[in-house]
């Protein structure tokens, strides 16, 4: 097959790739941003501790990631998913609005209750009917460049963007974000599903039914539970890694080495450091530049291979962000880390794809999210635990001045009373807190829980092999 046919998708394909990159620009724009409105301290936002947020998140991954197991054969089973389309943009861009407007506790679980529920139609539908015009044999190149598309949206749209709305305030972050929906809603009235069921259903225990069918099927229970260590490790990097980038991480060298602007750069401890809006288009740049040779030189290798390989980067990457303030290492972390991702997400998604049988897709990529509703959950109460506990500065400093003073004082004023107490500036705090509690502890079980994703793919591996299932 010449590079240029492998391009030759139907005008559908790349109608939906812009819809979906339109959503997935808004939804990077939430994710990285929502963790430190809810609880980095000093930021203007919510101010909740950790464990609040970690709670908070508790909720919102259970919701949207079991929503799907009911929403992907739904969807199968209907002839109305233009309706859908539509439906989930408009409850994505409430979502965000509710966010947006209302800086309490109750505006923040109205917007991620909706959120969850605007993904769980959006999400399964859209790579179900992105799926549909795959052909299998070109499935590895269709969902790189459907991976690959969305990523160009992140890393020449949306980071900026995001940063931009930032410096605006919260309202701007979220309100600004939720527009995008508005864009999508427009671009969806020109979807039209082709897809006519033969024998629609809308029982929801027949629908729940036929999903855990495909559960137990060829042992992909093993899979997604294995593949559910990799969700936990990448729920971690985008909703503590932030927190912990703000508190730690030092990239004031690299900046005044290469004499970075204001687009590049915010006001850190340790001078001006790198915008964490831009340490995370390192993700979307290195994707942008090696998703698609991946996705063509993967093709050759077994998915499961593929599959350990990446999700080893990915431990390794982590591992590599957390364990020195140094930016340095932050970045290089955060390109292994990259690595890892941009070959896991496409051929994890790819091999559901595969299976998949006629009228099943939606299925499948709802079940998908079995690895995260495992992850995710486990994800957040121990990453808000954790860090809350042994990772986050404010918090160290409160222990610090209860140890060594016999001080004890509001986490939000912590800080600034041990500078004072010590005579220190803001570097020296930082350096102090960190020789002293080592946060990066913090971080220790989820690269144990990686190690055991590794273990439970090799596993896997195994089992097809034994019983002579076809080559994945």
């Amino acid at each position: 097959m010449s590079v240029l046919s492998r391009f030759q998708f139907p005008r559908k394909y790349y109608l939906l790739n812009l819809i979906f990159m339109l959503e997935r620009t808004a939804w990077f724009i939430l994710i990285i941003q929502i963790p430190i409105f809810i609880a980095q301290k000093g930021e203007g936002g919510l101010g909740f501790s950790q464990a609040d947020k970690g709670i908070i998140y508790l909720y919102w991954v259970l919701l949207q990631n079991s929503l799907p197991l009911f929403t992907g054969s739904i969807i199968d089973n209907s002839n109305k998913k233009k309706f859908l389309l539509l439906l989930s943009c408009i409850t994505l861009f409430i979502a965000f609005l509710s966010i947006g407007m209302y800086h309490n506790l109750a505006g923040l679980l109205v917007g991620i209750t909706l959120v969850s529920i605007g993904v769980s139609i959006f999400n399964p539908l859209m790579k179900g009917q992105i799926g549909n015009l795959i052909d299998k044999q070109n499935g590895s190149f269709g969902w790189g460049l459907h991976f690959w598309l969305y990523n160009l949206a992140i890393f020449a749209f949306g980071v900026p963007y995001s940063k931009y709305l930032r410096e605006q305030g919260w309202d701007y972050v979220f309100i600004g974000a939720g527009l995008l929906y508005i864009v999508a809603f427009l671009l969806s009235l020109l979807f039209k599903s082709e897809i006519i069921v033969e024998k629609p259903k809308s029982s929801v225990k027949i629908n729940l039914k036929e999903t855990f069918e495909v559960f137990k099927r060829n042992y992909n229970f093993v899979l997604l539970i294995s593949m559910s260590g990799f969700a936990v490790l990448y729920m971690q990097f985008y909703e503590t890694l932030p927190n912990f980038i703000y508190d730690w991480s030092n990239t004031s060298n690299i900046v005044n080495s290469f004499n970075f602007n204001h687009t590049f750069t915010m006001d850190t401890w340790a001078g001006k450091g790198i915008s964490f809006e831009w340490l995370y288009n390192i993700n979307t740049g290195l994707t942008l530049l090696l998703l698609l040779p991946f996705s063509i030189l993967l093709k050759r290798y077994s998915i499961v291979n593929t599959l350990f390989v990446g999700v080893a980067l990915v431990v390794i990457g982590f591992g590599m962000s957390i364990i020195y303030q140094n930016g340095t290492f932050l970045i290089l972390g955060f390109a292994i880390y990259t690595l890892g991702e941009l070959i896991t997400n496409p051929k994890f998604t790819e091999y559901f794809d595969r299976i998949s049988l006629k009228n099943e897709q939606s299925t499948h990529m709802g079940l998908l999210f079995i690895s995260n509703l495992i992850g995710y959950p486990i994800g957040a109460l121990l990453g808000g635990y954790m860090y809350g506990q042994f990772g986050e500065k404010a918090t160290l400093a409160q222990k610090y001045l209860l140890s060594n003073f016999g001080q004890n004082v509001e986490v939000e004023f912590a800080l600034s009373i041990l500078k004072e107490n010590l005579g220190y500036n803001d570097t020296q705090v930082t350096n102090t807190l960190w020789a002293h509690y080592n946060p990066m502890i913090a971080f220790l079980p989820f690269i144990i829980i990686g190690l055991l994703s590794l273990v439970g793919i090799l596993i896997y591996k195994n089992l097809i092999t034994r019983n002579k299932y076809t080559r994945i």
